[in-house]
C-alpha cells in the first residue's frame, strides 16, 4: 500500500478481516483494525531497527502488525486485561500442545462435574456473581479454573488457556451481546439464555489454537521482540526510559487514545471487570482503569481551560453554553491528552520519528468535537509537524448508530461513524 492513497473506502478496511491470526483471541473494545496499522508501519518503519510503540496498547494489534514487518516493540496500557491479552497475542506458543491441554482440562472438568464436583474458593467474590451468572455457568467455570490452575502445562500456554476461559466467561454471562458496557439482559432473553460452559470452553480454544497456529506461521521464525508493560501515557517517558532500548534508529507511535472520557465513549474497565476478576487480576488496578483513562479525573476549573488549541477553545465554549459540566469532562479529556503528547515528545528521537493517531470526533451535548484538528494543535507545541489526515468510516461497531443525549424521546442525534487517522513527524 503507498501513502499516497487517501479514500475514506480504502481506509475503511470494510472487507477485510479483523480477526486473522491472534488478533482474534479475543473481543476488546474499539479496536483498532490491524491493516491500519499494518500500512503505517509499512510506510513509516522501513528501517527494521525503528521501535514501533503503542502507549494505549489496548489487545495489542499494533504489536503483532510491527512483530509481522520485523520491527521491535512496547506497548503500556493500564488495563491490566489489556496487558495480559497484548501479552497473550504477542507470544509463539505451540498450538499441538495448548490443543492438547485444553483436550486434557475439558476432559478432567466433564468428569468433575458429573461427580457434582465444585470450587466456590475460585469463584469471584467481589462483584454479584448471581446476577451476572446463571449458577450452573458458575459451577462449570469453577471447574475449568480449578483444573486449568492446577495445570502442568508451561505459563505460556497457561496465559493462552486463561484467554480463553475469559472469552467463556464473556459469553457465557447474563449481559446483552450487543455492547460492552455492563447491562443484564432483558428478562425474556435471560429466560430463553442457556449457555453450555464446556462447548464454548471447547470451541474457543479450538478456534483460538487454529489462529497461534497461523500466527506462528507467519512469523516464520522472525526474531522480533514485543515488551508489554502496566503503565500510565501519563507517566509515558519515565516507564520508557526504564526498558533501556537503544533508540538511535528512532521511533513510531503508532497508536488509538481513548475516544474522550469513558462514561459517555468506550469503559475499558466496565468491559475487562468480570473477566479479570475470574482470572484473578489485581482487583484495585482493575477498578481504576475508567478513573486513570484519559479524562478520568474532572478538572472542575473552567477559568484556565487554554491548552492552545483555537480549535478546542472554540468547541468548549458551545458545549459550556449548553452544559459547563460536560464542558469539564472534555477539557480534562484533552488536558490529559496534552500531556501525554509532552510524554512522547521526551523519548522520540528528533528528525528521526513519526506519530500515527486514530481518532474519533465524538458529539458532546450535540456539539462537534474535532478531536484531529484539535490533536495538531496540541502536538504544534512539542514540534510535531502535521503531515496529512486519512478520513476512514467505522463499521461494524458495536455502538448505536444515533443515541438520545438529553434521554428525550424522538430526539436523538447520531453517533461517531468515522475516525481519522493523524499522521506526523517529529
Amino acid at each position: 500500500m503507498s501513502s499516497q492513497i487517501s479514500s475514506k473506502e480504502y481506509w475503511t478496511f470494510r472487507n477485510q478481516s479483523n480477526k486473522k491470526f491472534t488478533h482474534g483471541l479475543h473481543l476488546y473494545p474499539a479496536r483498532m483494525h490491524p491493516e491500519i496499522a499494518r500500512n503505517i508501519i509499512f510506510d513509516y518503519a522501513d528501517d527494521k531497527r525503528k521501535i514501533i510503540i503503542d502507549p494505549f496498547v489496548g489487545s495489542g494489534g499494533v504489536l503483532i502488525e510491527a512483530m509481522f514487518h520485523g520491527n521491535n516493540s512496547v506497548g503500556f496500557d493500564i488495563n491490566p486485561f489489556a496487558v495480559l491479552l497484548t501479552k497473550v497475542k504477542t507470544t509463539i506458543i505451540n498450538p499441538k500442545r495448548a490443543e492438547e491441554e485444553y483436550l486434557k482440562i475439558l476432559e478432567k472438568s466433564k468428569r468433575d462435574y458429573r461427580k457434582g464436583g465444585f470450587y466456590p474458593k475460585l469463584i469471584p467474590n467481589n462483584f454479584d456473581i448471581k446476577f451476572w451468572h446463571k449458577p450452573n455457568v458458575i459451577k462449570k467455570l469453577s471447574i475449568i479454573k480449578h483444573h486449568l490452575y492446577n495445570s502442568d502445562s508451561n505459563k505460556k500456554i497457561v496465559d493462552f488457556l486463561k484467554i480463553c476461559l475469559s472469552l467463556t466467561v464473556r459469553i457465557s454471562d447474563n449481559q446483552r451481546k450487543s455492547e460492552y458496557k455492563n447491562y443484564r439482559m432483558d428478562k425474556d432473553e435471560l429466560k430463553n439464555f442457556k449457555p453450555n460452559v464446556f462447548d464454548i470452553f471447547q470451541e474457543i480454544c479450538q478456534r483460538n489454537c487454529q489462529l497461534a497456529s497461523d500466527f506462528k506461521n507467519m512469523m516464520g521464525g522472525r526474531d522480533t521482540k514485543a515488551i508489554v508493560t502496566y503503565g500510565n501515557a501519563l507517566n509515558f517517558s519515565e516507564n520508557f526510559k526504564k526498558l533501556e532500548l537503544d533508540d538511535s534508529h528512532g521511533h513510531l507511535i503508532m497508536t488509538s487514545p481513548p475516544y474522550g472520557d469513558h462514561d459517555t465513549t468506550v469503559a475499558y474497565g466496565q468491559f475487562s471487570m468480570h473477566p479479570g476478576l475470574w482470572l484473578d487480576l489485581q482487583e484495585f488496578q482493575l477498578r481504576e482503569v475508567d478513573r486513570k483513562c484519559l479524562g478520568g479525573q474532572r478538572k472542575n476549573d473552567l477559568k484556565d481551560m487554554d491548552l492552545q488549541s483555537p480549535r478546542l477553545a472554540l468547541d468548549l465554549k458551545e458545549v459550556i453554553r449548553r452544559d459547563p459540566i460536560r464542558a469539564q469532562d472534555v477539557y480534562s479529556f484533552f488536558y490529559d491528552l496534552d500531556r501525554s503528547l509532552e510524554q512522547f515528545s521526551k523519548i522520540l528521537k528528533h528528525g528521526k520519528s513519526h506519530l500515527c493517531f486514530v481518532v474519533g470526533n465524538r458529539n458532546v451535548r450535540r456539539v462537534s468535537i474535532h478531536t484531529d484538528e484539535i490533536l495538531i494543535e496540541l502536538g504544534k507545541k512539542y514540534d510535531f509537524k502535521h503531515l496529512t489526515t486519512y478520513p476512514r468510516s467505522i463499521p461494524n461497531k458495536l455502538m448505536s448508530v444515533r443515541n438520545a443525549p438529553e434521554n428525550i424521546v424522538n430526539n436523538s442525534g447520531k453517533t461517531m461513524t468515522e475516525e481519522s487517522i493523524v499522521l506526523m513527524k517529529y
